[in-house]
């Protein structure tokens, strides 16, 4: 199942996060992902399962950075919210 970062009404795709591993946008927020964290839910035993790693969100402010709400949800649970929300599965680059 797709996992998504979100913050408010937008998300972005974990599967995007760890190819970019720093997603920064046009109102401030800095996503970041870093390899680390195994996934409690993908085998009996944690050790043994993927590394799903740590995502952290802050908004650059005047004063620095501010850490920022943010959800790593299942993508099906993201839209029963957020129905009409697109979800970013990849960066522009034009």
């Amino acid at each position: 199942m797709m996992r998504v970062i979100s913050v408010g009404e937008r998300a972005w795709t974990l599967d995007l996060l760890r190819r970019e591993k720093r997603i920064e946008t046009e109102d401030g927020l800095i996503i970041s992902w870093v390899p680390g964290q195994a996934s409690a839910l993908d085998a009996s035993e944690i050790d043994r399962s993927k590394d799903v790693g740590t995502v952290t969100v802050e908004r650059q402010t005047e004063n620095g950075r501010e850490d920022v709400v943010y959800g790593v949800d299942f993508a099906f649970a993201f839209h029963a919210f957020y129905p009409n929300a697109p979800i970013i599965t990849k960066i522009d680059e034009g």
